[in-house]
């Protein structure tokens, strides 16, 4: 949906951005998801998730506002 909206010449620069800051976030959070699980349980996983997930959707809404 995202690659729609950049004009056609760049489409494939926006794709490729896209792919890498996807790898790049799988790369960075499944060590550190391992990290949590070690030190904690598998749960703490799921609660990290969640609150990185509510931290995500408050920086968008202080964003809008501004």
């Amino acid at each position: 949906m995202i690659i729609r909206k950049v004009s056609p010449q760049i489409r494939g620069t926006a794709l490729g951005a896209y792919a890498a800051f996807f790898d790049l976030s799988l790369g960075l959070t499944i060590p550190i998801a391992g990290l949590i699980a070690g030190a904690f349980d598998y749960q703490a996983v799921y609660f990290f998730g969640a609150i990185t997930g509510f931290v995500a959707i408050s920086l968008l809404l202080i964003q809008k506002n501004h």
